[in-house]
């Protein structure tokens, strides 16, 4: 029964894409200048800098660790579990430096 119901389900997923792939297309006049001279399908912001996406996601890895563990301090169990992930990620953050990924330099 339940085997029937998820064969049903993609099926429908399937045939929603085929229908909805028709409506949503784009035309040649889609994909031409209209009046202002911009190609409309061009993305013109700058993109950030990828060291500054990884100090980032380095940050929010520490600031989110730091709450979860805070959590965790009242037994010996999740100490050892706290000092191991502590571990980890003072380990792959001194890996980073040293490969050299978090310097500013271009």
């Amino acid at each position: 029964m339940i085997l029937l119901i998820l064969l049903l389900i993609s099926t429908m997923i399937i045939i929603m894409n085929f229908v909805l792939k028709e409506l949503y297309t784009l035309n040649k006049n889609q994909f031409s200048a209209f009046e202002c001279g911009f190609d409309s399908i061009k993305w013109y912001l700058n993109s950030t800098s990828n060291h500054f996406f990884k100090i980032g996601l380095i940050f929010i890895t520490f600031d989110l660790e730091l709450m979860y563990l805070m959590f965790f301090i009242f037994n010996t169990i999740s100490m050892k579990m706290i000092w191991l992930i502590l571990n980890f990620i003072f380990f792959t953050l001194f890996f980073e430096y040293y490969m050299g990924t978090l310097s500013w330099n271009y």
